[in-house]
């Protein structure tokens, strides 16, 4: 489980990007990973971003992911 994480979905693809583990550390994430919805499936991407938590993202016109960090 996660919290203060991104979750968009894009043709049927939830990507997930970051948030806070719920270790007793809470320990900052910094992977990206893609849940297929229709597969059931979850892959990890690489993600060369610093881990972070509580930020945004929003799809962009041409179906681009933008992921903006505070």
């Amino acid at each position: 489980a996660r919290i203060g994480h991104v979750a968009l979905e894009i043709d049927g693809k939830l990507y997930i990007h970051g948030g806070e583990g719920n270790t007793a550390n809470e320990d900052t994430l910094g992977d990206l990973l893609v849940y297929d919805i229709h597969t059931r499936t979850l892959t990890s991407l690489l993600c060369k971003s610093p881990s972070r938590a509580w930020h945004s993202g929003t799809i962009l016109p041409n179906n681009n992911l933008l992921l903006v960090w505070g």
